[in-house]
């Protein structure tokens, strides 16, 4: 899928203007989406990683999960989000 229409290219992709009048209209929702979607990957392999991070390093063996701390409850809360 080319970036911009045919008819509106001129030169490189920057000297024609990401969102000028000339480019298709189509072309800059489609970076908006593609954005979107790439920040919402991210966010979710975030709050995983900080989940399997915190949760272990919060951890005490000898207390039970009712009353563990907040590092390990905030683990549980990124891995669950």
């Amino acid at each position: 899928m080319p970036l911009l229409c045919q008819d509106a290219w001129e030169g490189s992709w920057w000297d024609a203007g990401h969102c000028s009048s000339d480019s298709c209209p189509s072309s800059c929702h489609r970076w908006g989406v593609c954005v979107l979607l790439c920040c919402m990957v991210l966010l979710v392999v975030l709050c995983n990683a900080l989940g399997l991070l915190l949760g272990p390093l919060g951890l005490k063996e000898s207390v039970l999960p009712t009353q563990r701390s907040s590092l390990s409850n905030a683990g549980g809360n990124f891995f669950m989000a």
